[in-house]
């Protein structure tokens, strides 16, 4: 599935394409799955349109197995099953020693600035491979690459989040927001979680949430002020992703008591 030019679903095309060839360092993948991104509509679109090859195959979340390596590639095998590392950079600049690839001259993403996994063969960089622990299928190891990308680099390498603070995500129902919750426990973390449909509230709350808030519901009930207090004093001084208020009735004092506005906070959005 591929487009020629920019605009609607009408520029979809499915039709052949070459199969791809492998430099010394890459290997090819037969898909087994790829995930719908938002990245994808907005390339479709014409988002960045400089950066985007054409014709151009998208898909940048994808799973499958290795059927050829490149001659200077070590470490894999054939049918190898393995999802993509969807970001592609030099890893000697400062940038990427140092955590910020995505700062990287060269960095580009698969199925963004290169042919993605729209197709039933996608050739990458052996460096963006990685093995699928067998308890996930090849359609759940797609679901993870763009968002938990995302949200490690929000909370660890820009918030620094760190155990017993805690963590506001907001729409954990996205794939960003249930990645951000599973994230922030991991790095132990307390997670105060909204959700915009009660739908979502179980699914939250196994993701490892412990205090799940409708946001739709709690501008409406009359109820939402003592109920934002009660949180606001539990969160106090731990808050890593803030909203901003006061803390009434915590105990503390000067700017201890307000969920600061110089705390931490990393906002995801289309820019």
């Amino acid at each position: 599935m591929r487009f020629h030019e920019f605009g609607g679903l009408e520029k979809l095309r499915f039709e052949e394409a070459p199969e791809p060839h492998i430099s010394p360092t890459e290997v090819l993948v037969r898909v087994r799955a790829c995930a719908l991104n938002h990245l994808d509509i907005w390339a479709r679109g014409g988002t960045r349109s400089e950066r985007i090859p054409l014709p151009h195959i998208s898909g940048s979340d994808v799973s499958g197995e290795v059927t050829e390596l490149g001659n200077l590639v070590s470490g894999h095998s054939k049918d190898e099953k393995v999802l993509i590392a969807p970001g592609i950079n030099c890893g000697i600049c400062d940038y990427c020693s140092n955590g910020w690839d995505s700062l990287c001259d060269s960095y580009k993403i698969i199925g963004y600035e290169t042919q993605g996994g729209y197709a039933e063969y996608v050739a990458v960089p052996a460096t963006n491979i990685l093995p699928i622990p067998d308890k996930l299928t090849f359609e759940e190891a797609s679901s993870v690459p763009l968002v938990f990308l995302t949200a490690w680099h929000m909370l660890v390498t820009r918030a620094h989040l760190a155990p017993g603070e805690t963590a506001l995500v907001w729409a954990a129902g996205s794939g960003v927001g249930s990645a951000a919750v599973q994230v922030a426990k991991l790095l132990g973390a307390k997670v105060i979680a909204t959700i915009g449909s009660d739908m979502k509230r179980e699914k939250a709350q196994k993701l490892g949430a412990d205090f799940v808030l409708n946001h739709r519901w709690a501008r409406r009930t009359p109820q939402s002020p003592q109920l934002f207090r009660r949180w606001k004093t539990q969160a106090c001084g731990r808050l890593r992703l803030p909203t901003h208020g006061s803390c009434e009735g915590s105990g503390e004092n000067g700017e201890e008591r307000a969920l600061r506005k110089d705390s931490p906070q990393s906002v995801m959005g289309k820019q």
